[in-house]
């Protein structure tokens, strides 16, 4: 029969091994459409699209993620190193954020440690003009980038952006004066996404224009 050192040893042993694994596998991996039948006061890792970003005076960073799909938004606060940090998340990149959630009037919202935000995939490689078309209430007025081929657009002799299966397009504003060796390439474009009052169409206003690596 095994003796009680013999017992409290492999018991330790056991406790170590579940605790190892738990810190490995840290909570599931949800979406921010999820997080609405959750309780306030656990940890959770959710993944969404940036929309927008800001930090403070006193160095924290806020995020508000969303769920392009369901348009389900939850705020993120990294109350560290927000300066920095602010340089490595724009809008249109997909996120990981891990941290204890706070429900504060009904709305989600996640205060991330350190080291609890991770880029999965920037905006340009992400974000589709048939987001932009689905969810411009979210991202109207904000600065991102976008990939998509760019074509002048006939009769109207108007350059829009064409997503690369031709089922998007969008009407582009470029301020660079030559950008004829961009026409019928794919590009990223690096723009305000604006709506114009008049024609209650929506515009790039685009800033910078690049062939797509």
């Amino acid at each position: 029969m095994p003796s009680q050192r013999a017992l409290a040893a492999l018991a330790a042993s056991s406790l170590a091994l579940l605790t190892l694994m738990g810190t490995r596998s840290g909570p599931p991996e949800i979406e921010v459409d999820d997080l609405s039948r959750l309780d306030g006061g656990v940890i959770v890792k959710v993944r969404g699209t940036v929309v927008d970003a800001w930090s403070s005076d006193a160095g924290a960073l806020s995020l508000i993620l969303a769920d392009l799909d369901s348009k389900a938004t939850a705020k993120v606060i990294c109350a560290q190193g927000g300066t920095v940090l602010r340089a490595e998340f724009h809008v249109g990149d997909v996120v990981l954020a891990t941290g204890q959630l706070e429900l504060t009037g009904g709305r989600p919202v996640i205060w991330a440690g350190q080291g609890k935000l991770e880029l999965v995939t920037p905006s340009r490689d992400s974000l589709t003009l048939e987001d932009l078309g689905d969810s411009w209430e979210l991202l109207v007025g904000d600065r991102f980038e976008v990939a998509g081929v760019l074509v002048m657009a006939h009769p109207e002799e108007r350059v829009r952006l064409v997503s690369p299966d031709g089922q998007a397009s969008i009407l582009i504003l470029i301020r660079q004066t030559d950008y004829s060796r961009f026409l019928e390439r794919l590009v990223v474009v690096d723009a305000v996404l604006r709506l114009d009052s008049n024609s209650m169409e929506l515009v790039l206003d685009a800033y910078s224009i690049s062939l797509a690596p």
